[in-house]
């Protein structure tokens, strides 16, 4: 009878064939979920649990050696988080393949990821809203990860602050609406209403003010037989800009 480990194999397979995957990738990746299989067989383990995930992407150095192996390192790594995907939403998201580099390497910040990910694709139709969030949600956790702040629910309003505060001014707006729309649905009331009072810096623009002198000019000009054909409209939008 086949576990729910080999039915999540078989699936991965499938998906990466249906992805397009090269042959030699996908070759490459039967040989990682044989591997992931046998694991599983040797430590008794037939329902897969992301902390199962976690022990078997640990498992990346050379046994003789001691030394990191960076072949495991890569491809056991996508493989889990694939697999977890999988798992949270019920299919796989090679979205999250191609931002890898961005993703934390902390179990349980990769859950909060995938499970917000997961709200964005129910919530909004339009990718390129899906990837404004996306990316900012990856940049939160990546500062989290920095700052050992494992879970959502130990991120006081001094972080955030400080996260915030580490944005140039001209990306903030965008940061703070990002967080906003996290903090909503991860229900921390606390944070999201500390968000909503803040108000990024706008700088304030000066606008030109006309002298007297150039004021006369212009009335001169516009009033001139020698002055372009300008439709009476435009003569009195240009003379109310004169005027302000």
């Amino acid at each position: 009878m086949k576990s729910n480990i080999d039915d999540l194999c078989d699936a991965f397979i499938a998906a990466i064939t249906d992805e397009g995957y090269a042959p030699k990738s996908i070759e490459n990746y039967k040989q990682v979920s044989n591997r992931f299989k046998k694991f599983c067989t040797e430590n008794n383990y037939d329902t897969y649990t992301a902390n199962i995930g976690q022990m078997f992407t640990d498992n990346v150095f050379n046994e003789k050696t001691g030394e990191l192996v960076r072949y495991r390192y890569v491809m056991y790594g996508r493989f889990v988080r694939l697999i977890n995907s999988f798992c949270l939403q019920g299919a796989f998201d090679f979205s999250m393949v191609k931002k890898e580099k961005s993703l934390p390497t902390s179990t349980q910040l990769i859950e909060l990821y995938q499970n917000y990910m997961k709200h964005l694709k129910a919530q909004y139709s339009n990718n390129g809203t899906v990837g404004f969030f996306q990316n900012g949600i990856l940049c939160l956790l990546r500062y989290m990860e920095k700052s050992d702040i494992t879970s959502l629910t130990d991120l006081a309003v001094a972080d955030v602050v400080d996260y915030i505060c580490s944005w140039p001014q001209k990306h903030q707006r965008n940061v703070l609406c990002i967080l906003r729309n996290i903090f909503r649905y991860f229900e921390r009331e606390d944070l999201y209403f500390a968000v909503a009072g803040i108000h990024p810096y706008r700088a304030k623009r000066i606008v030109p003010m006309f002298t007297e002198d150039e004021v006369a000019n212009i009335k001169e000009a516009l009033s001139s037989s020698k002055a372009p054909m300008i439709p009476p409209v435009h003569r009195t939008l240009v003379f109310m800009s004169a005027m302000e």
